[in-house]
């Protein structure tokens, strides 16, 4: 998920491995987000990633993708990519 926290920035965030990551654009945002996760999969994979792989995100951080990915789906139908900024409150959201 990506959205809008302030202006000119975009935040990324992998909500099954709780990671987040930032960039000038959506998708500056998430080619630093899908960066982020390679590089921690990476690590987690050269060690015991018991804990490690998955680590979810906060419960509301996850309540909140699930009711935007929901609420845009019956929008919009069967479309995959779909843009939430129409359900997000305050935040321009993208996935």
């Amino acid at each position: 998920m990506v959205f809008q926290e302030r202006s000119g920035e975009y935040t990324a965030e992998c909500i099954d491995l709780d990671i987040i990551a930032r960039g000038k654009t959506p998708n500056e945002g998430f080619k630093s987000l899908i960066d982020a996760v390679s590089g921690y999969i990476a690590v987690a994979a050269k060690g015991d990633c018991s804990g490690l792989i998955p680590r979810p995100s906060p419960l509301s951080h996850r309540a909140c993708y699930h009711l935007f990915a929901l609420r845009a789906a019956l929008n919009f139908g069967v479309k995959r990519n779909f843009l939430l900024s129409d359900w997000s409150p305050g935040k321009s959201c993208y996935c």
